[in-house]
């Protein structure tokens, strides 16, 4: 890859002395480059510089080892921690790209910068076809940009650089199992230090479980700290105490898994503001689960402030020398969900038998239409589903968060106006509205927090599972207009997309942000499931494992439907779920 330097224009980490080869791709080179040069020490690594000009192509190929990964991550990333801290020191300007090529979805990034008093621009495009990566960069001046992205647009990689789908899963839907709690999280989440405007103090005392404490000795991960940390454990115990230094700075914030509006705060990404053992395992199988650990929290917030948990406070106390309120909270079993805390003024409202905690100053104009049919789907989903029935949770909205179920809660983005716009509004796919969103963010509190997919056809047991019930439950509750809609764009899109690139059990996660079979094919096979066992059979199967709660698999959905149905589905499944056959329409 070519990396700026500010000693000159152009400083190219290349692994060995390239070689003059032919390149097994196709790029019509503009004048004045020379011929692409090979790495010996990196197949797949390939150089043209320009004769006389500070510029150069590089096109790279090789496999990854995350299968299916969404390039415009993969660019947002590569901005992140590459370029954004390597030109800190300079002016420049980074800009995401998207487009295609050869025709398929492609991302990257557009970089403009000096060296030497002299303006360049960098482009880099990614492109990934399951476990295969294709980048492509450019580097040089403003006068030779635009010819160099007609360039790009006509790169032509070979055929064995886009592989042959996968046919069939022979892991059947498995993986590694999902680890063991790794313990119990006793949490102070202080926000109302001296300094309460510029950071946040957490202290966690940590009781290993058993597996975990016979080690003596564990590394942590700490924000804020580069490299990791090592702790003695006394007694499986250990304490940690380290500060979220945002300074105020929503940007910074959103760094440390935090999100900031005013005088409010959420801990809306765990995995950045919670400290947490490095489990040696996770680095074998970095798609590993852990399984949440069991945890009580304790919120010290200012003083006209209060704070949202997993449940209702078990009590509240004013610190007048530190002018904080103290928030504290009941524990949460292993399993039930990871640690989080909302930090705003906040307004009490009950609504059909919710709870709403509107945030003060939030983005919403009536609540009450959208809680109503909350309320509704959940009752819907009950009567359907009697173990999906839970206790009193809460509903409440933040920016910037993302929609996060979590265990007692249901958090709403206010920048997607689930409580200021119409339920009706259209939203999503053709034909459907804002109610299907809701739905299946209640049917997402039973398949996806109290019963979780294990393997890596867990998108399939979690999202899939989750789309065909809420578009049912739409149906059910007199909405069979948009339910059926619904059902059909899932049948288009499926005969748009054409083949699967692999089978529904092997597609991860990220295919939600790119290509989302997993939201057209996916729910269509649930449906044939529905189709041939019954809907009261299905209902038994999911309602059986949905009791059990924890983690579960496509195996066993699988023998769950052979002892209800009394009949094999090993064909089925080989076809429809290992295998990329589309299920019968009817």
């Amino acid at each position: 890859m070519l990396l700026l330097s500010l000693a000159s224009p152009l400083l190219l980490a290349w692994p060995a002395a390239p070689q003059a080869t032919e390149p097994p791709f196709h790029l019509e080179l503009p004048a004045g480059y020379g011929a692409f040069e090979s790495s010996p020490e990196y197949p797949g690594w390939w150089l043209s510089r320009h004769q006389e000009l500070p510029a150069a192509f590089t096109v790279r190929h090789e496999l990854i080892a995350a299968a299916g990964a969404d390039a415009g991550r993969l660019a947002e990333q590569r901005r992140r921690d590459y370029w954004t801290p390597g030109l800190s020191k300079v002016t420049a300007r980074i800009e995401p790209w998207t487009g295609s090529l050869a025709g398929a979805p492609a991302a990257g990034s557009v970089i403009r910068t000096q060296a030497q008093d002299q303006d360049r621009i960098i482009v880099e495009r990614f492109q990934v076809h399951l476990d295969h990566l294709i980048a492509l960069t450019w580097e040089g001046g403003p006068d030779g940009y635009a010819q160099a992205q007609a360039v790009l647009d006509g790169f032509r990689p070979p055929p064995d650089w886009r592989p042959a789908p996968l046919e069939l899963d022979s892991g059947r839907g498995g993986g590694p199992a999902p680890l063991a709690s790794p313990g119990h999280f006793q949490i102070v989440f202080d926000a109302a230090t001296e300094k309460q405007d510029q950071q946040v103090w957490v202290t966690v005392l940590f009781q290993a479980a058993p597996w975990l404490a016979e080690r003596g000795k564990l590394r942590w991960r700490i924000p804020g700290e580069a490299e990791l940390v090592e702790l003695e454990l006394d007694q499986g115990v250990c304490r940690i105490e380290y500060p979220l230094v945002h300074g105020s700075d929503p940007h910074r914030a959103h760094e440390l898994g935090l999100a900031m509006d005013r005088s409010s705060l959420a801990t809306a990404q765990v995995s950045l503001w919670l400290a947490a053992p490095a489990l040696d395992e996770l680095l074998e199988h970095p798609e590993r689960q852990v399984t949440p650990p069991s945890w009580q929290l304790e919120a010290r917030v200012p003083a006209h402030v209060t704070a949202l948990s997993a449940a209702p406070a078990d009590s509240v106390s004013l610190d007048q020398e530190a002018g904080a309120r103290v928030i504290q909270f009941p524990g949460v079993a292993s399993g039930a969900g990871w640690p989080f805390v909302i930090m705003a003024s906040l307004a009490r409202e009950e609504v059909a038998g919710l709870t709403l905690m509107q945030r003060v100053g939030a983005k919403s104009r009536d609540a009450d239409a959208p809680l109503r049919f909350l309320a509704r789907v959940q009752r819907a989903l009950e009567a359907r589903l009697p173990a999906a029935a839970e206790g009193t949770w809460a509903v409440t909205s933040f920016p910037a968060t993302g929609d996060r179920v979590l265990p007692g809660l249901l958090l709403l983005d206010e920048e997607r106006g689930w409580l200021r716009q119409a339920i009706d509004q259209d939203w999503g796919q053709a034909g459907s509205t804002r109610r299907r969103g809701l739905a299946e963010l209640v049917v997402s509190r039973a398949f996806g927090l109290r019963l979780r997919g294990s393997g890596s056809a867990a998108p399939f047991l979690e999202t899939s599972l989750t789309a065909y019930l809420a578009q049912a439950l739409l149906a059910e509750l007199g909405f069979g207009d948009e339910a059926e809609a619904v059902a059909e764009s899932w049948r288009q899109h499926d005969a748009a997309a054409g083949p699967l690139p692999a089978p529904l059990s092997l597609l991860p996660r990220t295919d939600l942000l790119g290509p989302q079979r997993l939201l057209g094919r996916g729910p269509l096979v649930w449906q044939a499931i529905e189709r041939r066992a019954g809907r009261k059979r299905l209902d038994a199967v999911l309602g059986g494992y949905l009791k059990r709660g924890g983690f579960w698999t496509t195996e066993e959905l699988r023998a769950g439907l052979e002892g209800a149905t009394g009949d094999s589905w090993e064909e089925f499944f080989r076809l429809h779920v290992y295998g990329r056959k589309a299920p019968p329409l009817d």
